[in-house]
């Protein structure tokens, strides 16, 4: 396996965005202040971290998420990243690497590098704040919310009017859901131009042997089978598509993926 050397600059800049989301360990979170003491070019880019995140959230209510839904949604960022981040070297004739870990410490984790880290922040207080919120069953304000968030990205994180890095696009669906799906509740939002988050809270168990599965189509008409899950609780779905115009959750007898699927769908969103 071939392995890369950072330089320390780049890896001070892989710290910033779990620096800002309060992630790091006490002995990585110094190193990131001795270097933004001496560094003005990475305090700028950590204060536009953190104004984007600001900007999206300012105008949603303010609960607590529960431990896991946050373990959840970094779990989603992270995936995304490192997923991105292969298709890049891939796109590059560049082979892809893990980076070495230290003896002593946990295995380096690979983030988004700039100038992704304030979509990657932003993704993060917009699923953790909508999801909170989503948590206490008030979804008949859903396009309300989305109004608020929409004019809330396009006033801008710089005060100059324009949206925050990412996020010139960023919308939310309501996913409606049949009867079958439980008290499922969910939403869909865009992220970027070629990125959505699916986000699902009170998924019923599935029977034992039977998973819920995730469809997108184009508009060509191509249905693909895109996620497949056995738990309930809260689910979190990637999806890396500039060409999708309906996500559909089917009920389906296996727990592998289903070539097509099998009955109507429990959730359906058309975007």
């Amino acid at each position: 396996m071939n392995h890369e050397t950072q330089t320390p600059d780049e890896a001070i800049r892989e710290l910033l965005v779990p620096y800002a989301l309060r992630e790091l360990e006490p002995a990585d979170r110094a190193r990131v202040e001795r270097a933004l003491e001496h560094d003005p070019d990475l305090r700028a880019e950590l204060d536009q971290i953190e104004a984007a995140g600001v900007a999206l959230v300012e105008q949603l209510p303010r609960h607590a998420a529960p431990q896991r839904v946050k373990s959840n949604v970094m779990a989603a960022v992270r995936a995304s990243a490192q997923a991105a981040a292969e298709q890049e070297a891939l796109a590059a004739g560049a082979p892809t690497f893990e980076a070495d870990a230290a003896p002593a410490r946990r295995p380096r984790r690979r983030w988004l590098g700039a100038p992704a880290f304030s979509a990657a922040l932003a993704a993060a207080c917009v699923v953790l704040a909508f999801v909170a919120f989503d948590l206490n069953g008030k979804l008949d304000k859903a396009n309300d919310r989305a109004d608020r968030l929409a004019r809330s990205a396009s006033s801008g994180a710089d005060g100059a009017g324009g949206p925050p890095a990412g996020f010139s696009d960023a919308t939310m669906h309501t996913v409606s859901t049949t009867s079958s799906f439980g008290s499922a509740t969910g939403s869909l939002i865009r992220l970027s131009d070629d990125k959505w988050l699916l986000a699902f809270n009170d998924v019923p168990e599935p029977a034992k042997g039977r998973s819920w599965q995730v469809w997108t189509a184009d508009s060509g008409g191509t249905i693909r089978n895109v996620a497949q899950w056995d738990k309930g609780e809260t689910q979190l779905v990637m999806l890396d598509s500039s060409d999708i115009v309906e996500v559909m959750v089917s009920y389906e007898p296996t727990l592998e993926p289903a070539p097509a699927p099998s009955s109507a769908p429990v959730a359906d969103v058309k975007v």
